[in-house]
């Protein structure tokens, strides 16, 4: 049964097995965005990304939110027309 989930000024159906993060790999095969340009657009935060991290190590794995990637998307796409 899907639930409805906000988005920032419309509400979106998401289905339940539908994952709310994913890994670069899955990042990739959805949007098509390499590891590369995932990772600036965390740091420069138009994208959630959370790193999950055992203690004291210091390496761990860096998820992306796959609804703010949407969101980072359509923005791009409702802004097309607007001039730079």
């Amino acid at each position: 049964m899907p639930i409805a989930a906000k988005n920032h000024t419309r509400t979106r159906r998401v289905s339940l097995n539908e994952p709310e993060f994913g890994d670069y790999k899955r990042c990739g095969e959805i949007f098509n965005i390499g590891r590369p340009l995932l990772h600036a657009l965390a740091q420069e935060g138009v994208i959630e990304s959370v790193s999950l991290r055992r203690r004291n190590r210091v390496r761990g794995k860096r998820l992306y939110n796959l609804q703010s990637i949407r969101d980072f998307i359509s923005s791009k796409k409702e802004g097309q027309n607007e001039p730079a």
